[in-house]
């Protein structure tokens, strides 16, 4: 961790991706020519990859600090459980105390890639979007790419490589230059990689043949979907069914495709109990955050969820109508694109009566969905005539139009220019004192958590307050152990969250006031570092009675 908390100089020029850009629009105009003259569908596929991955690099790849920790809560603290569990923790728990994980497969991962040491987190974290962009691509290209009976393969190949393609780089197509959510190539793979982890999985369920492959292996799919993003799974599930139901072989189809669901549910059971414990929709108190996401009433409007993607959604029902023509009569496709309108409208409903499950995401899953119809349009369309020579065409034409050829993070990405700047030097200071002072067992109060738990991994009372049901008692057990001049008060509340730390920084100033004047000299405190960021108190072991 030392040689990630360090304070550094020099923000990129603003100039600086233009190279980037010409690479890109050489590379499209290159792969044209190399495709037209050998149509060679896997070659295009790892083209593709690498196109996206080094894109990203050289966006990414060289900022002088963890991409977005400091600047977001959700990149921070998702960093942080990382960490905790690198560190020996459980990937089932919150950096904040008493709280559940929404995503422990995810921070297993990281933790696991980064050979459990803490010093390689930051890193491998910010570099699982490599990791994200190739499964969604092998994802989609399997699902695609497998032939129906009679079916030319080659041809089943450059379908594969052209959903795959759309999916990673027209999804991210916008009308407007003021969509309200963050762009799907920037929003998915490069801000939350953790919910691009499912978009593989996806990929291969989205023409999953019910009738011919083995439940087990639908159920093992279906549960790494749920324990990765269980949103996508619900998404996808009834394009399993409709898929089932046009089968040739639906009874078939239709006992397989249960049998898979259960044991997929199975699996799943453990993470499902573990949501419902903290983030239940229906539990005790109020309803989480999460099912009433805040990006919702942004969303409310139907423009951004057709108009805004007026091309891509004109050739996503070109697909549609395609999967249904009697030259396809691809069931399975049309059964898997019919989600994304109905994830749409289902959440356009929802938002009228107050319920947005991560709606950001249901708007993202749409996104996908519309592009790799907008693939399979394009495949259909590329399919007439000198079949060969029109799929370079087609890919080179989604090449040139993908999200990376003319996205400048520099003027798009807030959370990009805040990561080119350095943290300042008493912030990592007090890092760098937390990690070395304290252990994986130590919980600190700080309005700092958020930023602290991504540079150090340690456990907060509050970071995350608003999603809890017990959020009285924790702002109890705050105000008590800044503000009480009683010893016993201080170590009855600290004891309830094991207390070991208490960051005094200016969001806790300003909360508390002159209440915590001479918080330093009372006797169960011992100070430890001060700096202009916050001051550091150990609350010191109780002394044994005599």
């Amino acid at each position: 961790m030392k040689g990630r908390l360090r304070a550094v100089t020099g923000p990129p020029e603003q100039n600086a991706f233009l190279g980037v850009h010409a690479v890109w629009f050489s590379l499209s105009i290159l792969s044209f020519l190399l495709f037209y003259l050998r149509p060679r569908p896997r070659v295009a596929l790892a083209v593709l990859v690498l196109m996206h991955g080094g894109a990203y690099l050289a966006y990414y790849g060289n900022l002088p600090r963890t991409y977005a920790v400091g600047v977001s809560s959700d990149r921070a603290l998702g960093v942080g459980m990382a960490l905790s569990v690198a560190d020996g923790g459980s990937a089932f728990d919150h950096v904040q105390i008493e709280f559940g994980n929404l995503e422990p497969l995810w921070t297993f991962t990281v933790a696991a890639l980064s050979g459990f040491s803490a010093s390689r987190v930051p890193f491998v974290y910010d570099h699982m979007t490599l990791l994200v962009l190739a499964l969604t691509a092998l994802g989609f290209y399997w699902g695609w790419s497998s032939a129906s009976p009679g079916e030319d393969q080659d041809a089943a190949r450059w379908r594969g490589v052209l959903v795959a393609a759309a999916v990673l780089g027209l999804s991210s197509v916008g009308m407007s230059a003021d969509s309200p959510s963050r762009s799907f190539w920037h929003g998915n793979f490069v801000f939350k990689p953790n919910h691009a982890l499912a978009f593989g999985l996806v990929g291969v369920l989205s023409r999953w043949p019910t009738a011919r492959r083995s439940w087990v292996s639908l159920g093992l799919i279906q549960a790494l979907l749920i324990w990765a993003f269980i949103l996508d799974w619900a998404y996808v599930l009834p394009g399993l069914a409709l898929a089932a139901l046009l089968e040739m072989s639906r009874k078939e189809a239709i006992k397989r495709l249960l049998a898979g669901t259960a044991f997929g549910l199975v699996l799943g059971l453990p993470y499902v109990l573990h949501l419902l414990r903290d983030y239940s929709p229906v539990g005790p108190g109020e309803m989480p955050d999460i099912w009433r996401d805040h990006m919702g009433q942004r969303l409310a409007s139907p423009f951004w969820w057709t108009l805004d993607l007026a091309p891509i959604v004109l050739l996503f029902i070109l697909g549609l109508a395609a999967a249904r023509s009697s030259g396809a009569k691809d069931n399975r496709a049309f059964a898997f694109l019919l989600t994304g309108p109905l994830v749409a409208v289902c959440y356009l409903v929802g938002l009228q009566f107050g319920f947005a499950p991560e709606i950001d995401e249901g708007s993202a899953y749409w996104r996908m969905i519309a592009a790799a119809g907008a693939g399979y349009g394009l495949w259909w369309v590329a399919s007439k005539g000198d079949a060969r020579r029109r799929y370079a065409l087609a890919y080179a034409l989604i090449l040139a139009c993908s999200f990376p050829g003319y996205f400048n993070p520099n003027r798009h990405d807030r959370y990009y220019v805040k990561s080119s700047q350095p943290f300042a030097p008493s912030v990592l200071a007090v890092a760098n004192w937390i990690r070395a002072n304290t252990g994986g067992d130590s919980v600190l109060i700080s309005s700092e958590g958020i930023t602290l738990s991504g540079l150090t991994g340690r456990h907060f009372l509050m970071v995350r307050p608003d999603q809890t049901a017990d959020r009285a008692a924790r702002d109890a057990a705050e105000s008590d152990i800044l503000t009480s001049l009683d010893e016993s008060t201080v170590r009855r509340a600290a004891d309830r969250y094991r207390i070991s730390h208490v960051i005094l920084d200016d969001g806790l100033r300003k909360k508390y006031g002159e209440s915590l004047r001479g918080l330093g000299n009372r006797g169960w405190f011992e100070p430890a570092l001060a700096n202009s960021f916050a001051s550091i108190l150990v609350l010191k072991k109780p002394t044994a009675p005599r």
